[in-house]
């Protein structure tokens, strides 16, 4: 089974892509079943040029948070060795970078292997 995404949660990622270029956006992704439903975005998150740090201990009491989502303010989805380390907790991550359009993302499950992401309505 392949994984899925809602079209308004990776358009609401672009968007905060966007909001918080040149530095970076990242927030934890909600859903079941391989579906990424939704995303959660956390208080006290910092955001940097070349990183940004998660507030996990502010993250909801809840099963259904299923992976992670950052962006990168340049034209890649790469992800750095640090990527890889966040990575292997999560069942999916996303990678949004410039110019932060439904063409530029890339999916990685927990050993920084490149998945399949479908965008579903």
């Amino acid at each position: 089974m392949a994984w899925k995404i809602k079209k308004d949660v990776l358009l609401a990622i672009m968007e905060f892509s966007k909001a918080s270029y040149p530095n970076e956006f990242s927030g934890l992704l909600v859903g079941d079943d391989q579906l990424v439903s939704d995303i959660y975005i956390l208080p006290a998150t910092q955001n940097y040029t070349h990183s940004s740090v998660l507030r996990l201990d502010l993250a909801p009491m809840t099963t259904k948070i299923i992976g992670s989502v950052h962006s990168h303010p340049i034209p890649s989805g790469t992800p750095s060795s640090a990527d890889l380390k966040f990575f292997s907790t999560k069942k999916i991550n996303i990678i949004s970078f410039f110019p932060f359009n439904l063409e530029s993302f890339l999916a990685y499950d927990s050993f920084g292997k490149e998945v399949f992401l479908e965008i579903s309505d």
